[in-house]
């Protein structure tokens, strides 16, 4: 599939790729449903003695209803493309983008064009964790960090592993723009 940077910048979101498959996704979300239905469940059971207070009921069906809607608005804009505004040329930020990778002891493991490029980015044991895909142009470094997740499913969040990863990029690209 040819992929045109210019034209991902200008949509300001990725396409669709293996990440994106139904079951991944499906079998993904089925703890957070889960939970949300069993909290609508006991939110809705018959009340005892021995049963927990009407108030507890209500924090955890708010609790789980807030965890499944944001799982649901995680899977719906994790496609969408970030940016870091330098104010360098595309040389220029093709450099920095190559000076903070290698800071941050990733690798580069598909360059699609000279401008787009995808990274592959270890979480345990080796295994790859997340799939960060930058788009080089004038003025600004575009990037997209998605949770890879197992082949039985995907989360589309790695409980502020995914923030910690995104920040580290950041700030990598804004103190190598700022060097100069």
């Amino acid at each position: 599939m040819k992929v045109d940077s210019s034209e991902l910048i200008k949509n300001g979101k990725l396409p669709k790729d293996e990440l994106d498959e139904f079951w991944l996704k499906f079998y993904g979300a089925i703890p957070t449903g889960l939970i949300f239905f069993g909290s609508l469940t006991a939110f809705f059971a018959r009340t005892t003695e021995h049963s927990v207070s009407l108030q507890h009921k209500i924090i955890f069906s708010t609790i789980s209803a807030i965890l499944f809607v944001y799982t649901l608005w995680t899977f719906h804009s994790e496609r969408n493309l970030k940016k870091i505004h330098t104010g360098l040329t595309e040389v220029e930020n093709q450099k920095i983008y190559q000076q903070a990778i290698k800071q941050l002891g990733w690798r580069t493991s598909k360059k699609i064009n000279n401008q787009h490029k995808i990274i592959e980015l270890p979480f345990a044991f080796g295994h790859i964790g997340h799939k960060l895909t930058v788009l080089i142009d004038e003025h600004t470094v575009y990037f997209n960090l998605r949770n890879v997740g197992t082949p039985r499913g995907r989360m589309p969040y790695l409980l502020g592993i995914d923030t910690f990863k995104e920040y580290q990029f950041k700030q990598a690209i804004k103190n190598y723009a700022q060097q100069t």
